[in-house]
C-alpha cells in the first residue's frame, strides 16, 4: 500500500516539475457575458453546445465601462472535447471562431466550458489576434468572459513544492 502512495506522490511530483508549464489567464480587455431578461441562455447536449446571452461590461486597463447590452451568439456542434463554431457579438462588433471548445460537466447540468478563440473581424477586433472564452453554466444560465491571453508562468513556489514533496519521498523511502 505504501509503495502505491509513494508511485503517486513521485508521479504528482514530476508533473511539477516539467518545465515550461503555464497556465492562460484573460487579460483586458475582455467582455463580460452573462444573461439577460429575453436570452435563452445555453443549451447543452451531447452533440452541440449553444449561447444566446448578453454582453454588458467592457473591462479595461481602467474602470469598466457599461455598454448597451449586445447580443453574444455563439454556436458551435461536435461532441464531449471537440466541439467547433463561431460567435457573435451585437451583431458585428466582434466575430470569431474556436475549435477544441471543452466542456467540463461538474454535475448533470452544470459545469464549466473554455476554448481558445480566433478573432475574425467587427469593430471591436482592433489588433486582437486571439484570445480565450471561459465559463460556467448552470441549467440554462450561463456567465463567461472572452478576451485576450495572456500566459503566466507557474509560479517558483510550485518548483519549490514539488522539489520539497521529492525529497519527503526520498526520506519515507529510506525509512521503509
Amino acid at each position: 500500500m505504501k509503495v502505491k502512495q509513494h508511485i503517486k506522490l513521485i508521479a504528482l511530483s514530476a508533473i511539477l516539475l516539467i518545465p515550461g508549464v503555464s497556465i492562460a489567464d484573460i487579460i483586458k480587455p475582455a467582455l463580460d457575458i452573462q444573461d439577460v431578461g429575453g436570452d435563452t441562455g445555453l443549451t447543452f447536449t451531447g452533440t452541440e453546445f449553444n449561447i444566446d446571452s448578453t454582453v454588458f461590461t467592457i473591462v479595461t486597463d481602467g474602470a469598466p465601462i457599461d455598454i448597451d447590452d449586445e447580443d453574444f451568439i455563439l454556436t458551435s456542434t461536435g461532441g464531449f472535447g471537440s466541439f467547433s463554431g463561431s460567435f457573435i457579438v451585437g451583431g458585428g462588433l466582434l466575430t470569431g471562431t474556436f475549435t477544441d471548445l471543452t466542456v467540463v460537466e461538474l454535475i448533470a447540468g452544470s459545469g464549466n466550458f473554455f476554448a481558445d478563440v480566433i478573432y475574425t473581424g467587427g469593430s471591436l477586433q482592433g489588433a486582437l489576434a486571439g484570445g480565450r472564452i471561459e465559463g460556467g453554466f448552470v441549467g440554462t444560465s450561463v456567465a463567461a468572459k472572452l478576451g485576450e491571453v495572456s500566459v503566466v508562468p507557474v509560479p517558483a513556489a510550485v518548483w519549490l513544492f514539488g522539489s520539497g514533496l521529492l525529497g519527503l519521498v526520498g526520506i519515507a523511502r529510506r525509512k521503509a
